[in-house]
């Protein structure tokens, strides 16, 4: 699982609260919603919560997001 987050402080947090729960399958990267492609990586499953909304244009990241997606999940509709 990766976590993605622009915000270094978001991640402090979210890696702290990973540690005091004891979870190890958790990565982390900074990273800008809409430049995630230099990644590098591709994903079975994305989830966002809160983030999209925040954009200018949210259908931009949407479709990032979908770009992202390992091909025979490209069917997946944005909700």
């Amino acid at each position: 699982m990766l976590a993605v987050d622009l915000s270094m402080g978001s991640l402090a947090y979210a890696k702290r609260k990973t540690r005091e729960l004891g979870l190890t399958s958790i990565e982390y990267a900074q990273a800008d919603l809409l430049k995630l492609n230099s990644l590098g990586r591709s994903f079975d499953v994305i989830e966002s919560g809160g983030v999209l909304h925040h954009l200018a244009d949210p259908w931009t990241g949407g479709k990032c997001f979908l770009s992202l997606l390992r091909p025979r999940f490209h069917e997946t509709r944005l909700l």
